[in-house]
């Protein structure tokens, strides 16, 4: 079922990275020359940003939201939603959004909460945050943040590590990202739509006090299986209403044979699939967010753009956005290894 808002804007994105970049040639001497370039090839990973064991996701979403309410001149007293989505929250309980608040000196008249929700999160929690904002009227001002720091930044150094769970590695990036969402009566129409399969839970999990497991080959199937299926409806159904092109298409991030297999199968035009993947490999839910911002030279060839958004992966899930933005908003990928300590 597709899902419409008449009135909401987003007004900039930022994504922020650490400064420790890590070439996937650092693994020959332990994967094998012949092995890493072979990955490399069917990844499309060439290089990730990496934590140095010494940050936590809202550090990065924390000085994103910094930059963004500087570039926007937002003033903080104006937000009156604050989401954190991420399956790395930085304490148990409170939510950490309520840590982030403290540090962005947002009052106490704002909804603080945080999103347990990986791959597809970013796009869901766009959905979440602008039924949030909707009733509250004209101007109301959000602001959604995506972060996650999902694997040991000393893997190199730990000699326990399989060449499985080091190739693995080889794959994820670190970024934090900030989303500017406002309520503009009259703005074009944003579609969306989510689905969800709860029988199929386990292909991606974690359980406490155990390593993450995943079914690559079940993640591959259900992406170019259910997620190409679902993008086609979704496309057909907004088409009905009158959306009749997307100038470009940001999917989550997840490798780039899976991605480009899902443009063959789902008759997406290659030539307007953006990509992230070679300079910062796979950032959970925050590609979607950071592919936009690392096209932005590209994106702004035109005023105005219509982009279809998609987020996949666990759960399993699947949220798909239909949004025109102006190009001219702040879009940025800034390298920092800030922190704030509590």
């Amino acid at each position: 079922m597709v899902g419409r808002y008449d009135n909401i804007q987003i007004k900039g994105i930022i994504s922020v990275v650490p400064t420790l970049v890590e070439e996937n040639e650092a693994y020959y001497e332990m994967l094998g020359e012949k092995r890493v370039k072979k990955q490399t090839r069917m990844t499309g990973v060439k290089c990730r940003h990496i934590d140095d064991g010494k940050h936590t996701a809202a550090d990065y979403c924390i000085t994103a939201a910094k930059r963004l309410l500087n570039q926007t001149g937002w003033n903080p007293d104006e937000i009156k939603v604050l989401i954190f989505v991420t399956q790395n929250p930085s304490i148990v309980m409170p939510s950490t959004a309520f840590i982030i608040q403290k540090y962005l000196d947002i009052p106490e008249d704002c909804m603080v909460f945080d999103i347990n929700l990986g791959c597809s999160g970013y796009v869901a929690g766009l959905h979440v945050i602008s039924s949030l904002l909707q009733p509250l009227g004209e101007h109301a001002k959000g602001l959604l943040l995506f972060g996650d720091i999902q694997r040991n930044p000393n893997y190199l150094k730990d000699s326990k590590n399989t060449e499985e769970e080091l190739a693995d590695r080889m794959l994820f990036g670190v970024c934090g990202t900030a989303t500017a969402v406002e309520v503009v009566n009259d703005s074009v129409s944003m579609f969306f739509d989510e689905k969800s399969d709860g029988t199929r839970y386990e292909i991606i999990s974690k359980r406490y006090a155990e390593p993450s497991v995943m079914d690559g080959e079940a993640v591959f199937e259900f992406a170019i299986n259910d997620v190409v299926r679902w993008v086609k409806d979704f496309t057909a159904d907004i088409r009905k209403i009158g959306v009749e092109e997307h100038q470009y298409y940001s999917f989550h991030q997840a490798q780039k044979f899976m991605l480009k297999n899902v443009a063959m199968v789902g008759e997406i035009d290659e030539g307007k699939m953006l990509y992230s993947l070679e300079d910062y490999g796979n950032t959970s839910g925050a590609s979607v967010a950071l592919t936009i911002c690392a096209n932005k030279d590209r994106i702004r060839q035109d005023k105005v753009a219509r982009l279809l958004l998609c987020g996949f992966g666990i759960g399993l899930s699947c949220s798909l956005l239909s949004i025109e933005i102006d190009t001219q908003i702040p879009l940025e990928v800034i390298e920092s290894d800030e922190s704030y300590p509590f």
